[in-house]
């Protein structure tokens, strides 16, 4: 019996959510899936099931050259016998045909007119903006299956979309996103239906909407193309446990001072935080404070301190409620106390349960930097460091410029900002 569940749906160990326009199914320690509703499915598999799977995404060993295994045992290179061998019976439904033969090729029904229109567009995939991932992914597959497509579909342009989408699908999956290659091809362009979403070809966490401290959807799988909500929270935790923009996880417990995140083009905004040791033994780490400056300028900045102070300037101590021209601190409530600004940047600081969340709005998108990740809906690129101006010291520490880092002890020592009155 089928019926339909609201999701997010868990059943047992088998958990249902909504990321984008993605279907997540989750069966915990085994495998993630994604529906994108349509045409296409993907699948992500524990580590602990390499070698130990069956059927038409092949028995997953790292070896291309056995997956067509067919279920009685059979190494085959006859494709039609392969996929055959894997067909399921739905209950009180007729089996389906089985014949020993793949379908006839759409193709060979065009004339030749229709088919010099048909290689046309797909070899699109072979020009700009594709061209840039060609030498990770090979558009030949994709070509192929485009020109199949478009036969027997009469070449519409939401199939020829669809196609081309799954190249870009299988580029972002090899870690070189196609960002904005819809804009160059009008005919497939989205327009989200979700109010303040964007679309993005590299998603790995989105919240549901774009109300304030809504829970990021993960999809565990390295990315996922849709709408999501341009509105990002960075949260610190406990022992000193990060979450990005977009959603990455991973934790550096050291004691020191480190940009949290600042404005990549300009210096509208910077929000640093100290680290100090913490528990039984000092052998942990906690925040101690967090600092929001504007504008690079002292006379612009406010602290929270652990002790419960907040302090402007860096040294005189005000009690909430306060508001000035760039700042509105108030206590949201017994846990909260939270500092606004009208650069679209929200920080809200539990001293006590050892959380803080930062919060940027819409036009820092693609324009963050530090701890807290660049803020594009893209993962992959949350590890980015770039060098420390050229008339502030680095004081030995090497930067390169450009560079994504996946080592979280390196980009955190990059990120400890060299200013005066710091004392790690």
């Amino acid at each position: 019996m089928l019926f339909r569940v609201p999701l997010p749906h868990v059943m047992g160990n088998v958990r249902l959510q909504r990321l984008a326009g993605y279907v997540i199914v989750r069966y915990q320690s085994a495998f993630t899936l994604a529906w994108d509703g349509a045409s296409a499915v993907y699948i992500k598999m524990s580590p602990e099931f390499l070698g130990w799977t069956k059927g038409l995404c092949g028995n997953n060993n790292a070896d291309p050259q056995d997956d067509l295994m067919t279920s009685y045992g059979k190494l085959t290179d006859d494709v039609a016998e392969f996929v055959h061998s894997w067909q399921e019976l739905l209950p009180n439904h007729p089996p389906g045909p089985t014949t020993s033969s793949l379908p006839r090729p759409p193709c060979l029904q065009q004339n030749p007119g229709t088919m010099q229109g048909v290689y046309e567009r797909c070899e699109a995939l072979l020009r700009p903006p594709f061209d840039v991932c060609h030498a990770y992914v090979s558009p030949l597959p994709f070509a192929a299956s485009c020109t199949s497509d478009l036969c027997q579909s009469g070449s519409d342009e939401a199939t020829w979309c669809r196609a081309l989408a799954e190249y870009a699908r299988a580029c972002a999956q090899a870690g070189r996103p196609l960002q904005g290659w819809r804009t160059q091809l009008w005919q497939c362009t989205v327009h989200c239906k979700e109010k303040d979403f964007t679309y993005n070809e590299c998603i790995a966490c989105c919240p549901a909407s774009c109300q304030s401290r809504t829970s990021c959807v993960d999809s565990e799988i390295a990315c996922v193309d849709g709408c999501y909500c341009p509105n990002a929270e960075c949260s610190v935790t406990g022992d000193i446990h990060f979450t990005t923009f977009d959603g990455r996880r991973y934790t550096f417990p050291a004691t020191c001072q480190y940009i949290l995140a600042k404005s990549r083009s300009s210096g509208t905004f910077t929000v640093t935080l100290q680290n100090a040791p913490c528990g039984l033994n000092q052998d942990g780490a906690c925040v101690q404070s967090v600092s929001v400056i504007l504008h690079q300028d002292p006379r612009r900045q406010v602290t929270l301190t652990q002790a419960g102070d907040v302090l402007l300037f860096d040294q005189y101590k005000i009690t909430p409620p306060y508001t000035d021209d760039a700042f509105e601190i108030r206590r949201l409530s017994s846990v909260f106390l939270r500092v606004r600004t009208n650069m679209g940047v929200r920080v809200l600081y539990d001293r006590e349960g050892l959380r803080l969340y930062l919060q940027v709005d819409q036009r820092w998108v693609e324009d963050t930097v530090g701890l807290c990740g660049t803020f594009n809906g893209n993962t992959q690129d949350d590890f980015l460091y770039v060098p420390l101006p050229r008339n502030r010291k680095a004081k030995g520490r090497r930067v390169l410029c450009g560079k994504v880092s996946r080592d979280t002890t390196r980009k955190c020592l990059l990120w400890a900002p060299a200013v005066p009155h710091v004392q790690p």
